[in-house]
């Protein structure tokens, strides 16, 4: 994409302003280049460490449509049209392994937990693998509650750290960006969390200030929690709602 990039600015390449950055996971488009069957190879000229994290990316897109995303790929339902192949997710960590020692990984995904199969499916390639690789992901709550045998899963596969969106502990806030769990729901998923993973997954989470139906009240109930020794979350981060 980059050399496209620069292609087009020197006018070598059509059109001359580069407008199809997204168009890339177009296949209509782009049929020689496939996501799902790619694997990123890096050479000694990248200067790899053993002991920094590198990406991975699994899946390119989400199926949820968050009101307040800008991201796009977003509503894509089939995971078999994102998803990676597993021979390719594999080879690319074994070549990362027995080139630079790398076990360590930040999982780019927009929502790594969005299926049970993706899940199963990084567990399965984990306990193939002759090391133990640990993971930083992008979780939903709700999936988590929703389907509670990834939880284990996801400990077992190698999670160390997850942020969570939760966003809002206010209900109708909730339903109004499309995350309209109750707060007694979310506590308990998160309790659950916590008696499962103890310590040996990090819990990180996001709010949002300023969504509609979201009293100052509300935000300092949120707060209180948050802020609560046995709080399960390790690390909140609170952020202003931006709008553009």
């Amino acid at each position: 994409m980059f050399t496209d990039f620069l292609n087009s600015l020197s006018g070598r390449t059509e059109p001359k302003e580069f407008n199809h950055v997204i168009d890339y996971d177009n296949e209509a488009k782009h049929s020689s280049w496939d996501f799902r069957t790619s694997t990123t190879l890096y050479n000694e000229f990248d200067l790899i460490q053993s002991h920094e994290p590198l990406t991975l990316e699994l899946a390119r897109g989400c199926k949820f449509k968050c009101k307040f995303c800008t991201y796009p790929l977003i509503g894509k339902k089939n995971i078999d049209d994102y998803l990676r192949r597993p021979e390719c997710i594999k080879r690319e960590l074994m070549d990362n392994y027995e080139k630079w020692g790398t076990t360590r990984y930040y999982i780019v995904d927009d929502t790594f937990n969005d299926s049970v199969e993706k899940v199963q499916m990084m567990l399965d390639i984990t306990n193939s693998l002759p090391f133990k690789p640990e993971y930083w992901a992008f979780s939903r709550l709700d999936l988590l509650i929703s389907f509670p045998e990834t939880i284990p899963m996801l400990r077992d596969m190698g999670l160390k750290q997850t942020y969570i969106g939760i966003e809002t502990f206010n209900e109708a806030a909730g339903k109004a960006v499309g995350k309209g769990l109750s707060r007694e729901r979310k506590v308990k998923g998160l309790e659950e969390l916590q008696r499962i993973w103890q310590d040996e997954v990090n819990i990180q989470s996001g709010f949002i200030v300023g969504l509609p139906h979201e009293s100052q009240d509300s935000l300092k109930e949120t707060v209180d929690y948050l802020t609560k020794p046995d709080c399960p979350i390790h690390a909140a981060y609170m952020i202003p709602l931006f709008v553009s």
